[in-house]
């Protein structure tokens, strides 16, 4: 047993080379695991058992969490109003030259992406967007997908996506 779950194990073969795959879920703690591999073949028609004790490693990664900070009171039909989105590392590694884009309906921008030069595990950093609420929206909570690009410790440019929730509220009459 594993934090994350059995391991459902697959094996193919390379060039002869037994090959064994298995994914990982993206929320996997970095730290090692140690696993055991159990074989079971037949030598001179008989079966044969072997347990190998082997060492998982899930490397350190940077992952987000994001949250509205502060943004503008959202309607339907609006325009050029202002939302602040809080981005957080909550990974073990640093996020590097972070870039933050948002794209969902009912929300719409005019595709500006904000940058962020750094991110250290735990460090959190606002970025804000002008969007336009389409005329059409209902009143309701939405997940609005941020798109975070940005290169790890080693130079890797990864990407990540995370949901924000933003409001769009019914306009009352005063």
């Amino acid at each position: 047993k594993y934090p994350f779950g059995d391991l459902g194990a697959q094996s193919n073969k390379f060039f002869g080379i037994p090959i064994i795959s298995f994914d990982i879920p993206k929320n996997a703690q970095s730290q090692s695991y140690p696993m055991t591999l159990a074989l079971t073949y037949t030598e001179k028609n008989e079966k044969q058992t072997k347990s190998i004790p082997l060492t998982f490693e899930v490397k350190k990664k940077a992952m987000f969490k994001t949250s509205d900070a502060g943004s503008d009171s959202l309607y339907p039909n609006d325009f050029g109003k202002i939302i602040r989105i809080r981005v957080t590392n909550i990974g073990t590694d640093v996020a590097k030259e972070v870039k933050v884009q948002i794209q969902q309906y009912p929300f719409s921008t005019d595709g500006s992406i904000r940058y962020i030069t750094n991110l250290n595990p735990g460090d959190s950093s606002i970025v804000q967007f002008a969007i336009d609420v389409d005329k059409a929206a209902t009143i309701g909570s939405y997940g609005t997908n941020a798109i975070i690009d940005f290169q790890d410790a080693q130079g890797n440019n990864l990407q990540d996506s995370v949901v924000t929730s933003l409001t769009i509220k019914n306009k009352s009459l005063s």
